[in-house]
């Protein structure tokens, strides 16, 4: 009897267990999918703005001949 008690308990402890972690594993999943997706986009957006200052630069610098006008980025 008191055997049948513990298997009992073994079980309910792995099921209740497994059930928790299933739930945290899907919250810390979803939770750095957002976190990825949120330094992905900013990383893109500050991408464009560099591209977009890098050509301003460019454009000022052949302006003042600092560049030759037939430069050519790489």
């Amino acid at each position: 009897m008191k055997d049948k008690r513990l298997i009992y308990l073994f079980i309910s402890i792995v099921v209740i267990y497994s059930i928790g972690m299933n739930f945290f594993m899907e919250t810390l999943g979803f939770t750095f999918g957002i976190m990825g997706m949120s330094l992905g986009t900013m990383g893109f957006i500050f991408g464009i703005i560099c591209l977009k200052r890098i050509e301003k630069l460019t454009k000022q610098l052949k302006e003042k001949e600092i560049l030759e006008e037939n430069y050519k980025e790489e």
